[in-house]
């Protein structure tokens, strides 16, 4: 059986912090569509980085900032959609994460079914390069990736 996004936050003992569950009903209400196909099926709010890595790169604040957030849709049993959360935010793989999943989403793959996606050669090259999984990252890997996180998302 392939992980799903809980399996890994169960992994690393994750825990969502206590206004998570208040701030995703209202994060929907305000973006409540895919951002690649416009579905308001299986919706999931991802995180571009994950939620392990904040955590662990001690920037918590970032599990509820917009600006690290985008609503995509994900396969569940008995909803007809696409699962652009795994395979454009996760390429693929819960392990891994896409740091360009926003523009991803809203240009490179905007309605593409899964087969599409999987088909295109530039999402074959991403998911050929996936991001470092935290568990492996040096000293050097956590550097460079707080910065990223702070350029992308001053504080």
């Amino acid at each position: 059986m392939k992980a799903t996004y809980n399996h890994v936050l169960l992994k690393f003992n994750i825990q969502r912090c206590t206004d998570w569950q208040t701030f995703e009903s209202e994060y929907l209400s305000k973006h409540p569509v895919c951002q690649c196909c416009k579905s308001i099926v299986g919706l999931k709010i991802h995180h571009i980085i994950p939620l392990q890595y904040c955590l662990s790169l001690e920037r918590p604040d970032l599990e509820l900032d917009e600006r690290n957030l985008i609503t995509l849709c994900s396969y569940s049993k008995g909803k007809l959609c696409y699962d652009h959360h795994l395979l454009l935010g996760h390429l693929n793989d819960y392990n891994s994460f896409n740091i360009n999943v926003i523009k991803d989403a809203k240009f490179h793959y905007k309605g593409f079914t899964n087969e599409q996606i999987k088909s295109n050669r530039l999402w074959k090259n991403s998911i050929k390069k996936p991001f470092i999984m935290r568990e492996k990252m040096t000293e050097q890997d956590k550097e460079k990736l707080i910065k990223l996180m702070n350029r992308m998302f001053p504080l």
